[in-house]
């Protein structure tokens, strides 16, 4: 957005020349009492000077606009100062994949998915911990004790315990079954909806992410033939103004056709920077799609 603003700044400054230059040739044509110059012709240029200095103040507003939201999201200070290290304003080098490709990119890497298949993960833990309690829970314990001391008697009798001196062995077996079946059944059915209801989120996060890609695919196919389009149109227009210049340098041409042919280069030329703004702005959201 900030390459687009400054482009069409130097594009609002390089036409006023143009202007100008049109403006002296009219007045001394009509100075000259050229048949085929009228105030017409002068009116119109000077209708078109309007038309730029309101293009002009637009331009400017929209450079220091780019300039406000670029500082604004790179968290820079209010006195922050910055300068593109490349303000012109190109198409961006990419070749174009079939889209089944990027459907598989969307598919393998969005984020959303990944979220999606974790959540599918641990509601499937939840229903098998519910299901767990329909089986019954067998626990093993073991505990041992060993007691000595220097001199001291051990004593034969089961019935005499000394804490200092003797050894003990414990082990158990534990079953336990929780007979309250119908709860169980409840809470697996619910564990079961709840699996259910990530599994279909993950499903619509599929239909979503594919959208999302095609959209973007389909947005940037249209980008590229426009950008095409209006490439070959400023190359015309840029043609036909200089043929006009030309022909008016050799006294031949019309001052309407060029006046026409002036409007028609800037407007085509600005149109041609938009069209490659779109066309950049297109690439990066199909590889953020996928």
């Amino acid at each position: 957005g900030l390459q687009l603003a400054l482009r069409l700044e130097q594009l609002a400054v390089d036409t006023e020349p143009l202007i100008e230059q049109a403006k002296r040739q009219l007045t001394q044509m009509l100075d000259d009492g050229d048949p085929d110059v009228s105030y017409g012709d002068l009116y119109q240029v000077q209708l078109t000077e309007q038309e730029f200095v309101r293009r002009l103040v637009e331009v400017q507003q929209g450079v220091l606009t780019a300039r406000t939201a670029l500082r604004r999201q790179l968290f820079l200070p209010e006195t922050a100062t910055f300068a593109a290290t490349d303000a012109s304003l190109r198409p961006i080098p990419f070749e174009r994949e079939p889209m089944d490709v990027y459907f598989t990119l969307g598919l393998a890497h969005r984020a959303e998915l990944a979220q999606a298949n974790a959540g599918l993960a641990a509601t499937d833990a939840l229903v098998t911990v519910a299901q767990s309690n329909y089986y019954p829970k067998i626990g093993v314990g073991a505990r041992a004790k060993y007691a000595y001391t220097e001199g001291r008697f051990r004593q034969p009798n089961p019935y005499v315990d000394d804490a200092l001196i003797g050894r003990n062995l414990v082990g158990g077996f534990v079953v336990r079954q929780n007979l309250n079946f119908a709860q169980t059944r409840a809470r697996v059915q619910q564990a079961q909806a709840e699996r259910e209801e990530v599994r279909f989120q993950q499903d619509a996060a599929d239909q979503l992410i594919l959208f999302e890609v095609e959209t973007a695919y389909r947005t940037l196919v249209t980008a590229e033939a426009a950008l095409g389009a209006q490439e070959e149109a400023y190359r015309l227009t840029r043609q036909w103004f200089l043929d006009e210049t030309n022909a008016l340098d050799l006294g031949i041409g019309d001052t309407e056709d060029l006046v026409r042919a002036v409007q028609a280069k800037l407007q085509a030329e600005a149109s041609y920077y938009e069209a490659i703004q779109r066309y950049n702005v297109a690439v990066v959201r199909l590889l953020d799609a996928s």
